[in-house]
């Protein structure tokens, strides 16, 4: 009944799942595990809504100073629709389906639903990006970046080889916390936009919604270290050193082989050529020489070895978040108005980020669960 205060469970069926297959080889699939399923169970646990029905209801504060017809319904009952639509990927028009399972008749149409989800603010009360900070409480020791491509539509590529053109695609850029995966930066851009002109943007995010590097252990012996901050070769240039050394942090970002050795207006760039690809913490003239008669192979191998001593490969983090977003929410967004796109894509951040937070809460991220807490120390026989 309504205002009763009882509440309601919303499901969220995620269509086509197949979970994970059987261990490669047909061995012993508990043996095979590397990795604490809890997490991938606390993950299962965010499609499950409890749905209090006066939450439904209280629309007091939205009615205030309203002009025209009152609202019937909540903002917060039409974030549930829209975390429902995210996760679920229905349309508007089933999306009215759900809302009549859930209160019965009186339901708004599918063209009032699509209004007030996408009227919903992508703000947090102090201004914030929506839930991708946590009061800036956190320590990340080492910040992982990167782009990713999300179609514009979910038809395929025949069209595009059949008829020649190309959709286009909604590119994706985030900065993300290597060891936990949590998005901590995000900036939604058309696919003709460059890397390089949101890396200001992004470590503004990333250092607002995160404490960078983390306290030691005596404070009177030696200052915090710097935090990290790995990004691919697209952001090699002297204006990406200029903005770590603006922000106070350590990037970790390959210099190209093709490196001339010439500072060009950013002796850090500089430095960090001659580290990365000669193995020389000091430029002198005796390191110039050397490094002009290095072939490509040496300057190969100084960079790998670079990358395993400065801790950059954690950089390959952010691609397991890539993976594990699309996994979840699709390679594709369901939205058309640009804005909208924007919307959704914050959204399925923000759902992403929850259920990482679910997780380490109850510590199964990264094998740190409570003994006995496993999934084998639970579950049954069926």
């Amino acid at each position: 009944m309504k205002g009763d205060g009882s509440s309601r469970q919303l499901t969220i069926a995620k269509p086509g799942y197949k979970g994970r297959g059987k261990a490669a080889g047909g061995g012993d699939k508990k043996a095979a595990r590397k990795y604490d399923d809890r997490k991938y169970i606390e993950r299962g646990k965010f499609y499950v809504l409890d749905i209090d029905e006066d939450m439904l209801y209280d629309v007091k504060e939205i009615n205030e100073g309203k002009v025209g017809r009152p609202f019937k319904y909540s903002d917060e009952a039409f974030v549930a629709a829209k975390i429902f639509r995210a996760v679920a990927r229905v349309p508007y028009r089933q999306l009215k389906g759900v809302f009549e399972t859930l209160v019965g008749g009186g339901v708004p149409s599918h063209s009032v639903i699509f209004e007030r989800i996408n009227a919903i603010a992508e703000k947090d009360g102090e201004g914030g990006t929506l839930y991708l900070g946590n009061g800036g409480n956190t320590w990340v020791e080492f910040f992982a970046g990167d782009s990713t491509g999300l179609k514009s539509t979910n038809r395929g590529n025949w069209m595009d080889q059949k008829w020649g053109g190309r959709k286009g695609f909604v590119k994706l850029h985030v900065i993300v916390d290597a060891k936990t995966k949590r998005i901590y930066a995000i900036k939604i851009t058309t696919d003709k936009e460059g890397d390089m002109p949101n890396l200001k943007e992004l470590l503004r995010q990333a250092l607002s919604n995160a404490k960078p590097a983390a306290p030691s252990a005596d404070k009177q012996a030696e200052p915090e270290p710097k935090a990290k901050v790995g990004l691919d070769a697209a952001y090699d240039s002297k204006e990406s050193y200029r903005l770590f050394d603006e922000h106070g942090v350590e990037g970790l970002v390959p210099v190209r082989r093709n490196f001339s050795g010439n500072a060009n207006g950013s002796t850090a760039r500089k430095e960090a050529g001659f580290r990365q690809l000669g193995g020389f913490d000091k430029i002198d003239r005796d390191a110039q020489q050397k490094f002009a008669k290095m072939t490509d192979e040496q300057k190969t191998a100084n960079q790998g070895a670079w990358m395993q001593e400065s801790g950059y490969n954690q950089r390959q983090s952010v691609e397991g978040s890539f993976s594990t977003f699309k996994r979840i929410f699709g390679e594709s967004v369901m939205s058309r108005n640009w804005q909208n796109v924007v919307n959704e894509v914050m959204t399925k951040a923000a759902i992403y980020n929850k259920m990482i937070d679910m997780a380490q809460e109850r510590g199964y991220l990264h094998g740190t669960a409570p003994a006995g807490s496993g999934e084998r120390a639970e579950e049954g026989y069926g």
